[in-house]
């Protein structure tokens, strides 16, 4: 398996290479999050091994094929490296896109969170309701209550969102 080098100035983080349709959902994903991406050197040569860095959101997000919990360890190692939450998108074939969450003040990993629209704004709503959901405004803020009122609106949100990720990573392959 080849592996890609997050950091050069610290002891070596590394991240299985992603298939090129992961690669452009996890682009997708950042741009969908409207944060600005970390452009230095180190933050260009991180991008380019799929892992975008956003400093003002204190956000990292990177993305596998692979089920859960399969690249947990390595993207936790990432994100205690870079002092920052993490968001591990999997795109897993018949079963669509899903998130796995790392909130640097949580011990464990959140998972099964789907991306959600409702206008303009982004949510990660889970798959399981015990867990809170996740508004996404300049980072990642957990929230007692959903942003939808009721299932119709739920799967609106959901579907928005699927097709505009979707649309995104078509461009930016």
């Amino acid at each position: 398996m080849y592996q890609i080098k997050i950091d050069g100035s610290r002891a070596a983080e590394t991240l299985p290479r992603m298939s090129n349709v992961v690669k452009s959902h996890v682009a997708a994903l950042a741009k969908m999050i409207n944060c600005p991406i970390d452009v230095s050197l180190e933050g260009v040569a991180r991008a380019n091994a799929g892992c975008f860095r956003m400093p003002l959101a204190g956000l990292a997000i990177t993305g596998t094929s692979c089920a859960a919990p399969l690249l947990q360890t390595e993207a936790d190692r990432i994100s205690r490296l870079l002092e920052c939450d993490m968001l591990l998108l999997r795109c897993e074939g018949v079963k669509g896109i899903s998130l796995d969450v790392r909130l640097s003040h949580k011990d464990r990993w959140l998972g099964g969170y789907l991306p959600w629209m409702g206008g303009d704004e982004l949510w990660l709503v889970p798959s399981d309701n015990r867990l809170p959901a996740l508004e996404v405004f300049g980072g990642l803020f957990e929230r007692n209550l959903l942003p939808f009122a009721d299932e119709q609106s739920r799967s609106a949100g959901l579907d928005r969102a699927h097709r505009a990720l979707a649309d995104l990573a078509r461009r930016s392959i």
